[in-house]
């Protein structure tokens, strides 16, 4: 048999949503942050990989925003 394979993906969560153009409504941004550590320190706690991915654009001069 094999090992259950098991990772927590954190997807996309960036600045905009906390402080620029993009806010979180609900729960709120203090909540809602809380709860991604949260979230990220059960899995390294249980030695569950946590997978961080973040979608970068190119904004206007070819500079990652």
């Amino acid at each position: 048999m094999h090992p259950i394979r098991r990772a927590l993906p954190v997807i996309d969560v960036q600045n905009a949503y906390f402080d620029g153009q993009l806010p979180i409504g609900f729960p709120d941004r203090r909540r809602s942050l809380a709860n991604i550590i949260a979230a990220m320190d059960a899995a390294h706690g249980h030695v569950v990989p946590v997978v961080v991915a973040q979608d970068i654009t190119r904004a206007a001069g070819g500079k990652a925003a």
